[in-house]
């Protein structure tokens, strides 16, 4: 991962070094950030830390020495169509590269469209397996692992606590649907084989999954693998947590992609808060038990 960061880093300053041969004066990265719509949380402090990486790239005279690097915004809107406009503006303003977007689909269309204009594009965010083909996308990098990397990761997680039933949900997407095809195709190849007992999809931004969520509680799974953004997986947690379905608690497990870990807290229909941390101490908690009972059977 390290060596791939280093080869990326390189390959953006051999892009500035080929404009005209030589060092620009001012070289202008077009920033695509979801600054509105259903990852906007996210998409405002990853645009103030863009600026604050580039003004530490700018202080710092060993970095990019006689370059003076500059970031501009431009709001993706959390969608195709405003993702391809916000490309289309930074070429129009002279960005070189692109840094973004930060969802799959997003970045996808930008990968597509940048190409015909042999544009740079480093996506923060965007882990669908699908961008991984240079072929299709030679132009598009990324600084996180892809969706078959969360799949397998997931599966072995769910292999080390000895968990061999599990429900699954996705949205109806490139980011869920793919992502979970990887979990499960993973699961198939771990000793023994996790059961996918049900698996669920829904369209993102849909107000009603009460059947989806019901199909889970139906299923009979206590353990739950979710690939997710965040607005959606706030809603299929609060879902979950009503008292006809009550899937959120002690003997219950969720296990999130990237995508749904970026929501901290939500609030179920009582007003108490939800944390996704207090799963992870469930799980911390169910191994120390798991722990205790293997010393007592040595003794």
């Amino acid at each position: 991962m390290k060596l791939k960061g280093i080869l990326i880093v390189l390959f953006f300053i051999f892009c500035i070094s080929e404009i005209n041969n030589q060092d620009p004066e001012e070289f202008i990265l077009g920033g695509l950030f979801p600054l509105t719509g259903r990852l906007a949380d996210t998409g405002v402090e990853r645009e103030a830390a863009s600026r604050v990486a580039v003004m530490n790239i700018n202080n710092d005279p060993t970095i990019l020495p006689n370059t003076l690097l500059k970031i501009i915004p431009y709001d993706t809107r959390t969608s195709q169509a405003g993702g391809v406009n916000a490309l289309l503006e930074a070429i129009d303003d002279n960005a070189v590269a692109i840094v973004g977007a930060a969802s799959s689909g997003v970045s996808q269309i930008i990968a597509i469209t940048g190409s015909v204009f042999e544009i740079a594009q480093i996506s923060y965010s965007s882990t669908s397996a699908i961008l991984s083909d240079t072929n299709d996308y030679p132009f598009f990098a990324r600084l996180v692992p892809g969706d078959d990397k969360q799949g397998q990761a997931l599966a072995k997680l769910v292999n080390h606590f000895g968990w061999e039933e599990v429900g699954a949900i996705s949205t109806a997407d490139n980011y869920g649907v793919l992502g979970m095809q990887e979990f499960i195709l993973a699961s198939e190849q771990v000793d023994p084989p996790i059961d996918i007992v049900t698996y669920q999809q829904f369209v993102s931004n849909n107000d009603d999954i009460s059947v989806e969520i019901r199909e889970l509680k139906n299923s009979g799974a206590f353990i739950f693998v979710a690939f997710l953004l965040s607005t959606d997986a706030k809603h299929v947690l609060e879902e979950a947590a009503k008292g006809d379905n009550n899937l959120i608690g002690d003997k219950y497990v969720w296990l999130c992609s990237d995508g749904c870990a970026q929501t901290s807290l939500i609030k179920d229909e009582d007003g108490n808060d939800i944390q996704y941390y207090r799963m992870l101490l469930w799980l911390k908690k169910k191994q120390k038990i798991k722990d205790e009972k293997k010393i007592q059977k040595k003794n």
